[in-house]
């Protein structure tokens, strides 16, 4: 059956404009993938995410549409990348905190090795602290 011009039957041909493509919505929902990926994997993917998600949003504007994976890539990205700064600087904070308190403990222990020490309010000896035995 060809088309005819008949407009009675309402599985015919419409002619129009076809819907654009947006360019940016994968390049979006990578970047959202990679931002939610970011709360696991350090600073690699909320960067990359963030990066990508505003990529993709851009595409998506220059050709007039809207990219809300883009948008949502884009925050979940830069809330990923900060809970990730947060996160590092606790632990190198913590790690300074615990790296100098035993640092301390085997410099008494060096100056009298068969003495002991107080940590957290556990008395140890020397002589395991040295050995490594505990």
């Amino acid at each position: 059956m060809s088309y005819s011009g008949d407009t009675s039957n309402p599985y015919a041909q419409q002619g129009g404009t076809p819907t654009p493509v947006n360019p940016g919505k994968t390049l979006g929902i990578v970047g959202l993938v990679l931002g939610v990926v970011g709360f696991v994997v350090l600073f690699l993917g909320p960067i990359a995410g963030l990066i990508v998600s505003i990529i993709g949003l851009s595409k998506s504007r220059k050709v007039g549409q809207k990219n809300g994976f883009a948008l949502a890539g884009i925050i979940v990205s830069a809330v990923a990348l900060i809970a990730n700064i947060i996160a590092i600087v606790v632990i190198v904070t913590l790690a300074a905190t615990v790296g100098g308190t035993a640092i301390e403990l085997l410099e008494q222990c060096e100056a009298d090795p068969t003495g002991t020490v107080v940590f957290q309010g556990q008395e140890i000896s020397c002589e395991e602290l040295l050995s490594g035995t505990y």
